[in-house]
């Protein structure tokens, strides 16, 4: 390594950071085909300036895809790993603007604390690890602005075999929540907050 090319910063371990950012950007979001196939949910959202929560961000893909559609976007997730690499690569690496994009460490239980409210919540493959998932749902009813909606996808021993522990996660969480529609997706429910603005 010259002596020009250190003074510049670019030590081997930067080198080899950028090499892995390059890489990761080539392949994002993974080769998980179930996640690249639930991008084409992305056609159900808004778009343009709003307030969205990706409730159980994993690596920040989905929070990402809001970002890019003119969203405000808060990711959580319970994983402070997961979530400092996603902010090193979204928005050291990318550019994302960390006003726009942020992301916390948090549970989706932590949301009993949240005041601040949403237009938008993204919930995908993470509500069948839930628990208490009946109460998580009331928690995004209560996030939501008047007319919000929240995008739930979530594995079913059907959709996906990992995930047969919790098969009947979706039609629970249904029934718990305040239903405005739903969209004609067999593990997907779109649902739209109720709540009068007055």
């Amino acid at each position: 390594m010259s002596s020009a090319a250190l003074r510049k910063g670019k030590s081997p371990k930067g080198l080899l950071r950028r090499a892995r950012h390059a890489l990761r950007n080539l392949l994002y979001p993974g080769l998980d085909l179930h996640t690249r196939n639930r991008a084409s949910l992305c056609a159900f959202w808004d778009h343009g300036l709003r307030d969205v929560l990706d409730a159980g961000s994993g690596n920040g893909y989905f929070s990402w895809l809001a970002y890019r559609s003119g969203a405000r976007v808060v990711a959580i997730n319970f994983d402070r790993k997961q979530t400092e690499k996603a902010r090193e690569f979204l928005i050291a690496y990318k550019g994302c603007d960390p006003r726009r994009l942020s992301f916390e460490t948090a549970t989706l239980y932590d949301l009993d604390k949240e005041t601040r409210q949403f237009d938008e919540i993204v919930c995908y493959e993470t509500i069948e690890h839930i628990r208490d998932d009946a109460r998580v749902i009331r928690r995004f009813f209560r996030l939501l602005r008047p007319g919000g909606k929240l995008h739930l996808c979530a594995a079913t021993r059907v959709t996906n075999a990992r995930h047969s522990t919790r098969p009947k996660a979706v039609a629970t969480s249904a029934r718990a929540t305040p239903l405005g529609r739903t969209a004609p997706c067999s593990n997907r429910l779109a649902l739209r907050s109720t709540k009068s603005s007055g």
